[in-house]
């Protein structure tokens, strides 16, 4: 794609999680590319010690940032941002909340007529509930006892907290980034990372009001038509975005102010 794109060498390549393979890290190396993606290490951390760097947001609340440099050259940066703990443990609560429901609604239901007893079909209801609920169902430990009268039924429904630990439930609010920028300061690193957020968004409006998804065409020249005006619809609305900051135009503001309006 970048060299489709003809993407000039010493650019910066900015990725998502999703794409931040080793793979395309070790392309991008080989071609002699700078770098700065989100990790994909599944388990979260956050050092107890070190020199923090706070970097206030745009909607107020500051993040904390510490670098860590490493052999190969790389520069870890750890994120914790006060907000998305505050989002994130009130997701986990309420996945939590919603999974013991399920849980105690099953159990008590064992003892009533008409429902499902067998272990086999307990334990198939409890493969799809945790899937359902997998952000809590990760730090719970869930049994299915047996009946000593009828061992081919079940009993009772257990369940028992156990948390996981680098999971987002210990370590809400962090991320990690991963970069070979070595000039960059922990400032500049976070405030690129965080215009994927503000991509991201604007590709969300383009799949709803745009119709960028899903996609009727059958024949290749108009499906690239269809990706060609929404790909132009984003290049308007990063020119707009560009013209209001230079004319310091908050946003924010500007967009609550057109909500209101109407």
């Amino acid at each position: 794609m970048l060299e489709d794109l003809r993407v000039p060498v010493e650019a910066p390549v900015v990725l998502d999680r999703g794409v931040a393979t080793e793979e395309n890290l070790q392309w991008l190396r080989q071609q002699g590319r700078t770098y700065l993606v989100v990790s994909r290490q599944r388990e979260r951390s956050f050092p107890a010690d070190g020199a923090f760097t706070k970097v206030a947001t745009a909607s107020g609340p500051e993040v904390q940032l510490l670098k860590e440099e490493r052999q190969d050259g790389e520069v870890v940066l750890y994120c914790r941002s006060e907000q998305r703990e505050e989002k994130e443990r009130a997701m986990h609560q309420l996945s939590a909340e919603r999974l013991i429901k399920e849980l105690q609604k099953w159990h008590d239901g064992l003892g009533s007529p008409g429902k499902t007893k067998t272990l086999e079909g307990v334990h198939q209801r409890i493969v799809r509930l945790k899937q359902r609920y997998s952000r809590a169902a990760q730090h719970y430990r869930i049994q299915v006892l047996p009946d000593d009268q009828k061992p081919h039924n079940a009993k009772a429904v257990t369940w028992e907290y156990q948390s996981q630990p680098g999971s987002k439930t210990t370590h809400p609010g962090v991320c990690c980034l991963r970069s070979n920028l070595a000039h960059w300061d922990e400032q500049q690193r976070w405030q690129t990372c965080v215009t994927l957020t503000e991509l991201e968004a604007v590709f969300r409006s383009l799949k709803s009001e745009l119709g960028l998804r899903p996609i009727y065409h059958q024949i290749t020249k108009r499906a690239k038509g269809h990706l060609f005006l929404t790909v132009l619809a984003y290049r308007l609305v990063s020119t707009i975005r560009t013209r209001l900051c230079e004319a310091k135009i908050n946003i924010l503001n500007l967009s609550l102010y057109m909500y209101v309006c109407g």
